[in-house]
């Protein structure tokens, strides 16, 4: 991990960028920290009160009283910001005339390219008993926030919702009467094949429709420049952190990745992945890092 630059306490800090262009997340995040470093700093000098008493009373050896678990210096300065390292357009797409059986969601980006008339055509299919099924809790919250509920809980990522599917086909003893059963899957243009594939295994009728692309931005933003940490958001952000390093000639920053796909295209990018977030929440986020940064601070 590079160098932690100095605050004007003397205290070192690290610097965390998110990758994204709304703040919410970062800002999040930062509160997160600034909450958890304080129980731990508080728990870390109770401690080591604690150990210097029993070494002062003869209970502990002297060593172990001078050596703190938990450095306080190491978690309680934290920068966080957020910058983009993409950009989205809208795909020029309509919705199918046809009825589908199933409509799969891949990204929550997607709501904010549908027009009234798209989302009304999608709650009228709904009406009519077409079910849907998503990846990832926030495209779960955006479809809810349009009237529309999952036919099951969000999965984390394509393979778990084909695992979910899969069930949810078995235990329905009419999909064998569909002849074949239809199925949307609406998302990123570059969403990866997984979700399209599996469906089509299990005999489905699939029509797969672009709702976005992601592009890389022209240059690297200087927030990026002397990161300690890069939270990668998507599976797209890490390529383009990679392309974008690249022709900067800057050194990637160690990733901390929202998810197992996003984890596994920062490492086919050759970038170095040391967490992966278990959810995409600023809590999990945070937790995280802490955990990272007690780990280093006591190589």
């Amino acid at each position: 991990m590079t160098e932690r630059k100095t605050s004007k306490n003397g205290v070192g800090v690290m610097r965390i960028v998110v990758t994204q262009k709304r703040k919410q997340l970062a800002q999040e995040i930062a509160t997160c920290l600034q909450q958890n470093s304080a129980r731990v700093g508080e728990t870390a000098r109770s401690r080591t009160e604690s150990r210097a008493e029993k070494s002062a009373n003869g209970s502990c050896t002297g060593s172990r009283a001078e050596s703190s678990p938990c450095p306080v210096d190491a978690v309680e300065n934290f920068s966080v910001v957020a910058a983009p390292l993409t950009n989205y357009k809208k795909e020029n797409f309509q919705l199918p005339a046809t009825f589908p059986d199933w409509v799969f969601f891949t990204s929550a980006r997607s709501f904010e390219y549908l027009d009234k008339a798209q989302i009304a055509q999608l709650q009228s299919l709904a009406a009519r008993g077409s079910r849907y099924g998503v990846v990832g809790e926030k495209t779960a919250a955006a479809l809810q926030n349009i009237g529309i509920t999952c036919a099951f809980t969000p999965a984390a990522n394509a393979r778990a919702l084909l695992g979910v599917l899969s069930e949810q086909l078995v235990a329905d003893t009419g999909i064998a009467a569909q002849n074949p059963p239809c199925a949307w899957i609406l998302g990123s243009k570059q969403a990866k094949p997984t979700l399209l594939a599996g469906v089509q295994k299990f005999g489905m009728k699939v029509e797969k429709i672009a709702i976005y692309s992601p592009y890389s931005l022209p240059c690297l933003a200087e927030d990026f420049y002397d990161a300690d940490i890069v939270v990668v958001t998507a599976g797209s952000a890490a390529v383009a952190y990679a392309q974008l390093t690249a022709v900067a000639r800057v050194r990637p920053a160690p990733i901390i990745a929202l998810g197992e796909q996003s984890a596994q295209d920062a490492q086919r990018a050759g970038l170095e992945v040391i967490g992966v977030a278990a959810r995409p929440t600023a809590a999990d986020i945070a937790k995280l890092i802490l955990k990272i940064d007690l780990e280093n601070s006591r190589k």
